[in-house]
């Protein structure tokens, strides 16, 4: 996660965090651009926004090169 933070920095805005938090900061910031409204739908569980200030693709391809496969596929070792 901290590679992914200075991979980005001064490149795009990282906000991550649990529900809650990602909800509360929303919140705050509806009074200022009404169409984050849209989001509250979409958030469940911990998620993460990228809000990039320059090319997307230079972005989203920083973010592909740092993804880690370790934890996919996700495997449960016991029947759920």
């Amino acid at each position: 996660m901290l590679q992914i933070h200075t991979s980005l920095r001064r490149k795009a805005a990282v906000l991550m965090g649990k529900n809650t938090m990602i909800r509360k900061a929303i919140w705050w910031h509806l009074e200022y651009n009404s169409a984050l409204e849209k989001l509250l739908l979409y958030i469940q569980g911990s998620v993460g926004f990228v809000f990039p200030k320059e090319d997307c693709t230079q972005i989203r391809d920083m973010l592909q090169a740092s993804k880690s496969s370790s934890c996919f596929p996700y495997w449960c070792p016991c029947p759920v």
